[in-house]
């Protein structure tokens, strides 16, 4: 650093130990120096205080440091390494780093411009591949040089072989240039065997500032790459001599910004323990106060003024409740003794029963409006359930009903023990039950954890577990047999036998994988149709000459547009045209349409209109014989596909490996302790298993029945796994009348949560930068927003940009791909007006209306996302070539599934695809299609590797469209439709499917209760079946609907059809009519407004004649009867009726 030009200055070192660089430091610079140290562990701290008074040591992780950018002089690390990575909510452009590049990113970003920064760190920080965090870094410094030492200069220190570099930046001056090519990676190669070593650039280019040569070294689980030393020589002379390639006095003093002390403005105050930013607090002087975040180690508060006395005797009052509440939780959570738990109990009952006594319950809009800034006021509110803000006096005496007092049930914890001590194990005898607790307290095999539980060494733990852990070398992790030896099995049996041939000791995998390949499937139970995106377009072009002799054609599947292209010639007429087609629509044309699922229909003119323009119809009569060709010639390809046994078997083997890849995965979490749970909640064994899972997987679909109990799944989902680290601020996305009702169940069953639930109110404009600060500041468990509001917060804009250019890429890609290979013009040109078309669809879609772009969804540091009732969000728009077919739901789509499907694909992108859990006990509602749109939301990577990620390539392999006779909208007129309606390949789909839902149905349900002993509770429909009460329409009724009537011609003659029938009308105006005569321009009437109208009419017509007369026969009146009938009956016992209906509702105002 002299030799850089410190002179000395404001020092900062992130990972500080004992101290030994600030030991180290010359003298010269030590006496013009402050040195600020952060170290974790306290002890090591405490010891490095005692070392260094001068020094400010702060005891705590690098995340929970807050310091201005551009603070200090220069820095010195030596950051710990690890895969593993850090949350911090000041710097979430940091967030997925791995600690030491997390490390070395905050401690740049905390220099003054022309500061320097010297770090000792793992070589893999200039090596890696990924060179994500370098290219962070080269952004805002310039790379003044490195020094490689030998995997043994620390061997004598820390008893660790590892190769390490010493690496120096100076912060770039805002405005300058800086080379980057120190961020790439090149190759070079072992001297002895010739294998490949990858390292970074500037070492290619310097290779005399690494002291000693690369060489391939072999450890426990695959061969890496060290330097050796040339031995006998003095490695600080080889330190000296390399560091004559660093530039001389380049450091630059620059100003920096100074700390607001606190108690330079305000009476320094001791703050509570363990108070929350935020929340509120007493001072001695009995005011009230705001605690807020602190800047290195400098405790903030904020004096608050409430509005009057009453107002500040409420919130001081809640504090004492609050206060009290917390003393006994963390009596209960240690090792304390029964009676000083009821001595704590008694404090909160007194102070509780007090504060109702004179400012009413805590749930009250008073006490809520007056304690709602404070985190923990939902902690407080759990204190209370069945919340009843009574009836007053004044409103009784309006409304002529009995006034009754507020009322509200107190929480367990007034009456019993509903949390137990935290005990960590710290010893166990056995490998195994080291990996129980392993996975237990971390979710994942941790080797070092293990070998501190039992005492023994890595390669005895593994020969002790051998077939019950595996290490993956696809993810570079050791992982348990249960998760292993399932899932895509193909893909990493590939992958074994890949490392296999590069290390022996990886042929144990191969041999365990081996077995659990799923059985081939038989091509007899393999369903393919014509237009199925799997077959080859090679195997469609022999079909159709075998079909239509060796016609001119051009047939391809384009997978970039997930559809067939086709144009075939007509062969020999009678073939086309009565063989395998009509006179109307020859079997070429039909083979076409069925490929590219176009709409069969045949035309025919039935007159001119006004402007002399053909009016065409469906003649349903030809549709119908060429609809029945096209069956004929689907199962002719049905039929003739597995004919040839070459075929059959390149086929089945195509199919198989493609789609037949997976075996279930096992989850039991019959394990799990749920350190923090409440006493008063047992969770069943298939909720247990979904946590599992969802801590496992890191993503899921609860796909449980009503009943099953999947709100606490997603809240133990999301508890278990912040405690184990897997995720640091999960959102809980919940229906707006449901809001409150998971803060009460996250609370029932963790008591000691740290929830934060943004209401409406949060969600206001003026509101929302308070609400957004608060969430991504604050240490979460969880934030509960409700659907609606969920949709307000905004994406960035590059984010956006990057999802559009992922939908489109691929059609970008095989546009250039077909212009190099001199393709088809035509299919350049479809291709390109689709990839137009699908870009302006998904830039509408992104430009939406009332978000923040201030703070958008990336600045709020989630890192997961919990949905639930998530078939809410099930009109995720379609692309398809499918017309004139019904199905299909909702093509365009709707703006909120969008947003859903942006935020899933960043959390997806972002941490590796986990962070999004869905939860709903209805995925599938109104057609086959939302399962494909489901499977969009969780397993879009999956889709696009097996080659069906657009809906046309999902649909040939899944589902089948099927025409028949249906009643149109009318309701009184048949027409012959298309409708995707029926599923095919039904296993693999479920295997797809079951790769990321958790299924619990209600046979699942009765199985367990029968199994207890018990039966499950679902009351038995009387009769067996839902009762229809047909009721008469009344005249008026009729005639809105439609009355027919003979179509007369200018001499009041009835006017007759060609065959001799008399041509007949809907009155004008009837329901019918307007459904037959639908106008071009939406907004004047349309299927939706003329459906409502109809419903409204059915329930009774005075919703669209309000002079109407009542009609005794109304469905409206049979309801009353009914409902009156039921009550005399049931009236001596009580009994409670439920009337559903929503038409003719009363709005709340």
């Amino acid at each position: 650093m002299q030799r850089l030009g410190f002179p000395g200055g404001k020092i900062f070192e992130p990972a500080a130990g004992t101290g030994n660089f600030i030991g180290l430091m010359p003298e010269g610079i030590r006496k013009e120096s402050h040195f600020t140290a952060v170290e974790l562990d306290p002890l090591t701290a405490e010891i490095g205080k005692h070392l260094y008074p001068t020094a400010t040591y702060l005891n705590r992780g690098l995340q929970d440091v807050v310091v201005p950018s551009g603070y200090f002089d220069a820095c010195v690390a030596n950051p710990p390494f690890g895969s593993q990575s850090l949350y911090d909510p000041h710097h979430r452009e940091l967030s997925g780093y791995s600690i030491h590049n997390y490390f070395l990113a905050k401690s740049l970003d905390k220099l003054k411009p022309g500061g320097v920064m010297g770090v000792v760190v793992s070589r893999y920080f200039l090596d890696a591949a990924n060179g994500r965090a370098r290219e962070h870094i080269a952004e805002q410094s310039h790379f003044l040089g490195a020094i490689r030492l030998p995997n043994t200069a620390f061997k004598e220190n820390a008893l660790t072989e590892v190769t390490t570099d010493i690496v120096f930046f100076q912060k770039a001056i805002p405005g300058e240039e800086t080379d980057k090519r120190w961020v790439n990676v090149g190759d070079i190669r072992d001297r002895e065997t010739g294998a490949p070593i990858t390292i970074n650039q500037y070492f290619i280019e310097n290779p005399w500032q690494m002291a000693g040569r690369m060489v391939i070294s072999r450890n426990m689980h695959r061969d890496t790459a060290d330097l050796i030393g040339e031995p006998g020589r003095d490695l600080a002379a080889e330190i000296s001599a390399r560091l004559e390639a660093l530039p001389r006095d380049v450091y630059k003093a620059n100003s920096s910004p100074e700390l607001v002390d606190a108690a330079d403005e305000k009476p320094e105050l001791v703050l509570p323990e363990n108070l929350k930013v935020g929340s509120y607090f007493i001072t001695e002087a009995g005011l009230i106060a705001r605690r807020l975040p602190e800047q290195l180690a400098k405790t903030d508060y904020q004096l608050i003024t409430p509005k009057n006395e009453r107002a500040g005797d409420r919130i001081k009052g809640m504090i004492e409740v609050r206060n009290a509440l917390r003393t006994l939780m963390a009596a209960e959570q240690s090792e304390g003794i029964e009676s000083d738990l009821d001595l704590h109990r008694t404090r909160l009952n007194t102070l509780y029963d007090r504060f109702i006594r004179k400012h009413g319950h805590i749930s009250s809009q008073a006490n809520r409006l007056a304690m709602c800034d404070d985190p923990e006021y939902p902690l407080l509110n759990a204190l209370e359930s069945n919340y009843d803000r009574g009836i007053s006096a004044d409103m009784a005496r309006k409304h002529d009903v009995a006034a009754r007092p507020p009322k509200a049930d107190k929480a367990s914890i007034f009456s019993r023990r509903v949390m137990t001590p935290r005990q960590e194990v710290r010893h166990v005898d056995s490998a195994t039950d080291a990996l129980v607790v392993s996975m237990n307290q971390v979710g994942r095999v941790d080797l070092e954890r293990m070998v501190r539980l039992c005492g023994r060494s890595e390669e005895d733990i593994i020969a002790d577990l051998r077939g019950l852990i595996y290490f993956n070398p696809g993810k570079d992790r050791w992982e348990t047999a249960d998760q292993y030896l399932t899932g895509n099995v193909k893909a990493k049996l590939r992958g074994a036998i890949r490392a296999a041939e590069q290390d022996p000791r990886f042929s144990h995998n191969v041999d365990a994988l081996r077995p659990v390949q799923p059985a081939d499937i038989d091509p007899v139970d393999i369903s393919v149709q014509l237009g199925s995106t799997w077959v080859p377009d090679t195997v469609v072009d022999k079909f159709v000459v075998h079909l239509l002799g060796d016609v001119q054609r051009r047939i391809s599947y384009q997978a970039a547009l997930g559809k067939w292209i086709a144009d075939i010639g007509q062969g020999d007429n009678t073939t086309c045209r009565v063989t395998w087609g009509t006179e109307a629509y020859p079997a070429n044309k039909l083979i076409e349409a069925v490929l590219t699922n176009r709409s069969i229909q045949v035309k025919t003119e039935v007159g001119r209109d006004d402007r002399g323009q053909p009016i065409m119809q469906v003649d349903e009569t030809q549709t119908a014989a060429a609809n029945q060709k096209a069956d004929e010639l689907r199962q002719a390809f049905v039929d003739w596909i597995w004919e040839d046994k070459e075929q059959r078997v390149e086929l089945a083997r195509l199919y198989n490996d493609r789609f037949n890849t997976n075996i279930p995965s096992r989850y039991n979490g019959s394990h799990l302790q749920l350190p923090g749970a409440s006493l008063d909640i047992t969770l069943r064994p298939h909720q247990k298993d979904g946590i599992w899972r969802g801590i496992q997987d890191g993503t899921a679909l609860f796909d449980h029945v009503v009943g099953a109990g999947k709100t606490l799944v997603c809240v133990g989902t999301v508890m278990e796994s912040k405690r184990m680290g897997l995720l640091n601020k999960p959102m809980l996305v919940v229906p707006n009348h449901l809001l409150l009702q998971w803060k009460d169940a996250i609370y029932s069953l963790y008591p000691d949560a740290n929830v934060l639930v943004a209401e409406k109110s949060d969600f206001k404009k003026e509101n929302r930068e308070r609400l957004f600060a608060r969430i991504a500041t604050g240490d979460w468990d969880a934030v509960v927003v409700a659907h609606s509001s969920f949709k307000k917060i905004g994406m960035p804009q590059d984010t956006l940009e990057k999802l559009l250019q992922e939908q489109i890429s691929d059609l970008s890609n095989a546009i250039i791909d077909l212009k190099n290979d001199r393709g088809d013009r035509i299919t350049i040109k479809e291709m390109e007006k689709a990839k137009e078309r699908m870009k302006e669809r998904l830039e509408k879609k992104a430009d939406t209306g009332a978000k923040d772009q201030a703070v958008t969804f990336a600045d709020l540091g989630v890192d997961a996302l919990v949905v639930d009732e998530a078939q809410e969000f099930k009109n995720l728009f379609i692309t398809t070539s499918l017309s004139r077919i019904s199905g299909l739901g909702n093509l365009t789509g709707s703006e909120k599934a969008f947003d859903l499907f942006v935020k899933c694909r960043y959390l997806q992108q972002k941490y590796d695809g986990r962070g999004v859990f869905l939860a709903t006990g209805t995925p599938l509602s109104n057609t086959i299609a939302e399962l494909y749109t489901v499977q969009r939301y969780m397993q879009y990577d999956e889709l696009k590797e097996r080659g069906i990620v657009h809906f046309d390539a999902w649909a040939s392999t899944f589902g089948q469209v099927v025409t028949g006779w249906e009643l149109d909208a009318t309701g009184v007129n048949y027409r012959l439709n298309s409708r995707f309606s029926r599923f095919q390949n039904v296993p693999e789909l479920n295997t797809m499917y079951r790769t990321f839902a958790d299924v619990i149905t209600r046979a699942d349900l009765q199985q367990q209760a029968a199994e207890r002993g018990t039966r499950f509770p679902v009351p038995r429909v009387k009769g067996g079946r839902p009762q229809n009460i047909i009721v008469e329409r009344s005249n008026e009724q009729a005639q809105y609907m439609g009355v027919q009537s003979e179509v007369l011609d200018d001499h009041g003659k009835p006017i007759h059809r060609a065959d001799g029938g008399v041509i007949r009308s809907w009155n004008k105006g009837s329901i019918i009519y307007r459904m037959e005569h639908l106008p071009r321009d939406p907004r004047i009437d349309n299927p939706l407004k003329i459906t409502n109208d109809a419903r409204k009419a059915g329930l009774d017509f005075r919703l669209i004649d309000p002079d109407s007369d009542d009609f005794i026969g109304s469905k409206v009146n049979a309801c009353v009867e009914n409902v009156h009938r039921i009550w005399e009956a049931w009236d001596a016992r009580q009994g409670t009726q439920l009337v559903f209906c929503d038409l003719s509702t009363p709005k709340g105002k």
